[in-house]
């Protein structure tokens, strides 16, 4: 018997009102969604459910689904009502039930996904007053009750029964991502208690059973939560399977299988309808079980396997009876009693690297596998290293020629009919692609229209393979483009930028898929990414929907005003002829006071010979810029790329720029006709700019003849062009015909120094006359 304290009870609805003060303010026409509540707490396969949001800015809506449907929003007779708005959501009667989910968006925004129920049964709603025996709340069998619990109440549930009646109990909280933990008891209309469930040991926290009803009657269920902090569980009431997995666990994508429900209470199910995987970015489908004739469905889910699907034949205990299979492919088995060995042989290569990986506990096997790669004759090869997600791998490289076995084995010796597994099989190195496990990453974005581009962090994980990966999207979308397509040799994190199409910011709600490609050896390697692990730590959920893991979610929004830009100091960046190296500064102009944050800067388009290296300090962005010295005059257009985030806003924008190499400065030069001794004599320079040259030019005399030498010089001043130099001639200097003078002008250009000189000059330096 499972008992809890109850002494302490508040009103069943307190948390829920405490919920809605604080989340429904004023309605803001402009403002993302909040949602409430949902109700029911499924939609169901064949039929058009009406769903009532409550919340509030729920104006505008668009509405993406994990599962096929069709969905029309429900005009408002009174637009002005945003605290309340209704759906109607169609689904064909081959859609499985199914944890699935919601997006749900308006031009402000979206809250994120709402993990959400395909479901069969017919959903009570609670009633609220049913915290005693005697007040339960009477329910049709069978049925789902969508459960609201404050976490100190107990909610009760009654229906009638006969001797015999078989019926199944399933409280779906935790895969909901609720908080609350159940604790479900089947009493008889004389309080006796006639079963009871906690914690499963295949879904955790959520709990279920099945029994055999001992008499006619009133049978009443009495819910509470065993963390004592409330929310919401989905209480399902029916004769239906309850099953682990299917079995076998994967089939190949776009192959049909015959597949069999393994779990508690299988023994008879069948297949009510299942999807048949696809897409490399689709890792798994969900399928129904259900017993023939009969209302409700088991929920399971069907990996994508790749090669191969071998499956155990008993009796396969030890290595002499192994079953037989191929590699690369999957492995397929079930560990049916504690202490169960299973045994898989399988021909390799000397050489050969292989990769097995184990899914179990993450779709809904109890089956904590440990694996142990032998020879023929049992001596080992090596075994799976235990690790914290309750799934382990061996990887090897064969080292000759013949027959090996895997042997398969829970880590602490359990089984039963549902401790099902597959061991999928892989060949050569590899890599994997997951969202950053931090606080600031999220799946979730907004798209602006016209400027909508999002940055999300990737950590690559290097399994053997250190080489380039080419990012992409499954399907591809025209017009979409990364701003580095490609993750680098040795790159074990990026900040990953992806630009969409104008069109994208009017399109409501929708998903894309991230992958990355490489080739392998010979092989080419499309691996999704994935974002598992951060959702465990967002949701606190031990395990996540395989449909939830890989997309990037995306809602389009009301664009707002541009909020930034690069600041560049002049129009056009000009680089002097016959130089190599010149600097180039820009800046960021905020033109939002509340944007703090930083820019994503690039320059492309560069001509042939020309680059670009870029240097960040703060809001400062300097290029250096290098060119060929013999890089001819004309005009060319680089593009300036820049990025940023604000208010959830991704926006992209681009510059484009002249890019002119010119001739910065010629000079003129009118010397005197000779140079007399003991005299003061004048050279007249003039100057002239080429375009963009507007700084200060100061002007020298090389190569003077002994005794001559220039007098007090002035450079010439921005707006200035002719300069007049005094040529001192002492007393004492010899005559001579000097015939390498060089005048020579120098100004600052593009952040390079630039100095022209004259042709030489010839100059007599005689005697007075």
């Amino acid at each position: 018997m499972i008992e809890k304290d109850m002494t302490n009870r508040f009103p069943r609805f307190l948390a829920l009102f405490i919920a809605l003060t604080l989340s429904i303010p004023n309605g803001n026409a402009d403002a993302q969604p909040s949602i409430t509540s949902i109700t029911p707490g499924a939609v169901a396969p064949g039929t058009t459910t009406e769903l009532t949001l409550s919340g509030n800015n729920l104006n505008d809506l668009s509405v993406w689904t994990s599962f096929p449907a069709t969905v029309e929003v429900v005009p408002n007779e009174d637009p002005a009502v945003i605290t309340v708005a209704k759906l109607k959501v169609t689904l064909d009667a081959s859609v499985p039930v199914q944890i699935g989910g919601l997006l749900i968006s308006n031009p402000g925004g979206t809250p994120g996904v709402r993990l959400f129920m395909v479901d069969d049964l017919p959903t009570v709603a609670d009633n609220g007053a049913n915290a005693s025996v005697e007040a339960a709340q009477e329910i049709p069998f069978p049925s789902a009750v969508d459960v609201t619990s404050n976490g100190s109440a107990l909610d009760h549930y009654k229906f009638q029964g006969t001797k015999g009646q078989n019926v199944s109990i399933e409280a779906i909280s935790n895969r909901l991502a609720s908080p609350m933990d159940p604790v479900v008891r089947l009493l008889d209309s004389g309080g006796n208690e006639v079963a009871a469930a906690d914690d499963d040991e295949a879904l955790g926290a959520d709990c279920r059973f099945r029994v055999a009803l001992p008499a006619d009657g009133t049978y009443i269920l009495e819910v509470s939560d065993n963390k004592f902090g409330g929310g919401t569980c989905r209480l399902r009431v029916g004769d239906f399977p309850l099953v682990n997995t299917t079995f076998p666990l994967a089939v190949n994508r776009n192959e049909s299988s015959d597949l069999n429900f393994v779990g508690p209470s299988a023994d008879g199910a069948v297949v009510k309808s299942v999807a048949v995987p696809a897409a490399p970015s689709v890792s798994a489908v969900a399928a129904s079980s259900g017993f023939e004739g009969l209302v409700g469905s088991g929920i399971a889910t069907v990996l994508a396997g790749t090669g191969p699907q071998s499956i155990e034949q008993e009796p396969n205990n030890d290595v002499a009876q192994s079953s037989a299979a191929v590699v690369p492919g999957g492995l397929n088995g079930i560990l049916n009693q504690p202490g169960d060995k299973d045994h898989f042989k399988f021909a390799a290569k000397k050489d050969q690297i292989l990769k097995f990986t184990c899914r179990s506990r993450s779709v809904g096997s109890p089956a904590v596998v440990s694996m142990a790669l032998l020879k023929a004759d049992g001596s080992a090869v090596a075994s799976a290293a235990v690790n914290d997600k309750d799934e382990f791998f061996i990887k090897a490289t064969i080292p000759e020629d013949g027959e090996y076995v895997i042997a398969v084995e829970d880590l602490v010796q359990r089984g039963g009919p549902g401790f099902s597994y597959v061991v999928q099989v892989s060949q050569g190195h590899s890599f994997n692609l997951t969202l950053k496990n931090d606080k600031a990453t999220t799946n979730t974005y907004m798209v602006d229209a016209g400027k909508g581009a999002i940055q999300f962090p990737v950590v690559i994980g290097r399994d053997g393979y250190n080489g380039p990966i080419t990012l992409g999207l499954d399907p591809p979308i025209e017009g979409a483009r990364f701003w580095d397509p490609v993750l680098g040799e040795g790159a074990k994190e990026a900040n990953v930028i992806l630009i969409l199409p104008p069109g994208w910011g009017n399109n409501g709600a929708r998903t894309i898929n991230v992958v990355g490609k490489a080739t392998i050896g010979e092989a080419e390697v499309v691996v999704p990414m994935e974002g598992s692990v951060w959702l465990k730590t967002k949701h606190a959920m031990p395990y996540i929907p395989e449909w939830y893991a890989s997309p990037i979610f995306l809602a389009s929004t009301t664009a707002i005003e541009e909020y930034f830009e690069p600041a560049l100091p002049t129009p056009e960046l000009f680089f002097p002829k016959g130089q190599t190296t010149i600097t180039w500064n820009v800046g960021i102009n905020r033109k939002n006071a509340d944007f703090k944050g930083a820019m994503t800067l690039r320059a492309t388009g560069w001509p042939e010979g020309f680059a670009g290296a870029l240097k960040v300090d703060k809001d400062n962005y300097t290029y250096t810029v290098t060119a060929p010295a013999d890089a001819a005059e004309g005009e060319h257009k680089i593009l300036l790329e820049a990025y940023a985030t604000h208010a959830g806003h991704g926006h992209y924008i681009t510059r484009e720029v002249a890019l002119k190499v010119v001739n910065p400065m010629t000079i003129e030069v009118k010397p005197p006709a000779a140079l007399t001794i003991g005299t003061t004599q004048t050279i007249d320079v003039t100057t002239n700019r080429g375009p963009g040259n507007t700084g200060v030019v100061n002007v020298s005399v090389k190569n003077l003849p002994a005794g001559v030498t220039v007098g007090d010089g002035v450079g010439l001043l921005a707006d200035g062009k002719t300069v007049r130099l005094n040529l001192v001639v002492a007393a004492d200097a010899a005559a001579a015909v000097v015939e390498n003078i060089i005048v020579e002008a120098t100004t600052n250009f593009s952040g390079a120094t630039v100095t022209v000189a004259s042709d030489p000059i010839k100059l007599e330096v005689k005697k007075a006359e």
